[in-house]
């Protein structure tokens, strides 16, 4: 078909340099059959490579045996592959079918790498985009989800995605094209599959213009997108500030209209979920201290703001025998004796009276309940109420260590030395502890 290769040689034209080096993803199904006879229709540099994931048994054997056959009779460099694909779906808890995508796009990219070549080019077309539109939409996928598949995506092109499933049919019948047919395309065992075979029909009963429309409303949904990330952006500016321990999110701009969805958009990244970002934006009117936990990250609502940090790893007691460099967590902590008494001038250091503490100290992260009589006071204070005097923020909090003597606490480490340790006019020695 005339139109089908200049629609294709102008995708190419356009979509990369003038020169490039093509690995074809070749399964031996109809539409990379078609892809690759494209390709060497138009005199494309390309090779061919075919992953194996080992699941069809002689089918996929079958399938290797052709797509090789195919390229080197027109003499075009193939590349093959088997794929343990049943392994790496235990060990990773993916699907069969999610297993085998991430195992061959690493593959493919393996070999572009390898072989000098510049684009990894897929098969996919119209109708696999309009597919994965409704799987994303049925698993609850943002706008972004309802784009379909790209054209382009870093080193990996879809050169078909103009072309219908029977575009694709017509010129294979048209040139007399062979390939194989996978006997799990015809089941309904997939979503995908059943998607295919009993959602798309009806909406096409429907519309019998879907696939005509398709594109056109893909491209008013990136210019929406577009129109949104720009909003985003100008929220960011404003309410999201970083710091030292994680991002502060000013309470102020949860209380826009559409502030969950903003929300969502920042730290979906970070593993919190719509129905999260939904209750942050309530609980933030609350009282502060109400926790969010993704399995990476933790959001909490504070007195102005809500905070965003990563969850704060548990961390077994340090026992100290004496002198030495110690570390707990990503924390590090020297102790030293010295006869030089002077007050330090940093928080990172306390010196304090050597009669005043006994070895073993143990240092650990404080718990509700700890207290201390802080330096230069005579009553005892918790450490809850310290941290809440020094404005320390709810995420740091949890990162907050103290160290131990004869179940007394000596330092809040960076923040508070004990008033009972500290260096008198008759002290002789003193310890020096210094965190990093």
């Amino acid at each position: 078909m005339t139109c089908m290769k200049a629609r294709f040689e102008s995708f190419l034209a356009q979509a990369c340099p003038r020169g490039s080096r093509f690995v074809v993803a070749a399964s031996g199904g109809l539409d990379s059959v078609v892809l690759a006879h494209l390709m060497h229709q138009t005199r494309q540099s390309f090779c061919v490579a075919h992953a194996n994931f080992q699941l069809r048994g002689a089918a996929a054997e079958g399938d290797e045996a052709f797509v090789r056959q195919w390229a080197e009779a027109r003499g075009i460099p193939f590349f093959s592959t088997r794929l343990a694909t049943n392994n790496y779906a235990e060990e990773t808890g993916l699907s069969i079918q999610m297993a085998a995508r991430t195992l061959r796009y690493q593959w493919f990219e393996q070999v572009r790498a390898a072989h000098g070549y510049d684009f990894v080019a897929t098969a996919h077309h119209l109708n696999d985009s309009i597919e994965t539109v409704l799987l994303n939409w049925t698993r609850g996928a943002s706008l972004e989800g309802l784009r379909g598949i790209p054209p382009i995506r870093d080193r990996v092109i879809r050169p078909l995605l103009f072309a219908t499933r029977a575009d694709i049919e017509r010129y294979a019948r048209q040139h007399d094209l062979a390939w194989r047919e996978d006997a799990t395309n015809h089941t309904d065992d997939y979503t995908r599959n059943r998607i295919r075979h009993h959602v798309v029909p009806v909406l096409k009963q429907i519309n019998p213009g879907l696939e005509a429309a398709w594109p056109s409303r893909v491209n008013q949904l990136a210019g929406d997108l577009a129109l949104i990330e720009q909003a985003v952006a100008a929220w960011k500016e404003a309410y999201w500030h970083e710091q030292v321990h994680g991002v502060a999110i000013r309470k102020e701009g949860l209380r826009l209209p559409g502030a969950a969805s903003i929300l969502f958009r920042l730290t979906r990244a970070f593993g919190f979920s719509w129905e999260q970002c939904e209750q942050v934006v309530r609980a933030a009117e609350g009282q502060p201290g109400k926790q969010f936990f993704s399995e990476t990250h933790q959001l909490v609502t504070d007195r102005a703001a809500v905070l965003l940090a990563p969850q704060q790893a548990a961390h077994e007691p340090v026992v100290i025998p004496g002198e030495g460099t110690y570390q707990l967590g990503s924390l590090v902590l020297r102790v030293s004796y010295s006869a030089d008494s002077r007050s330090p001038a940093a928080p990172a250091t306390a010196v304090v009276s050597a009669d005043s503490v006994s070895f073993p100290i143990c240092w650990r992260v404080w718990q509700p309940g700890d207290w201390l009589q802080p330096l230069g006071m005579t009553g005892r204070k918790k450490i809850s109420d310290l941290l809440i005097d020094q404005k320390i923020p709810l995420v740091a909090k949890p990162n907050v260590t103290v160290l131990e003597s004869e179940g007394r606490i000596v330092w809040v480490v960076g923040i508070r030395t004990d008033d009972r340790v500290k260096v008198r006019p008759d002290t002789r020695s003193v310890i020096s502890f210094t965190v990093a």
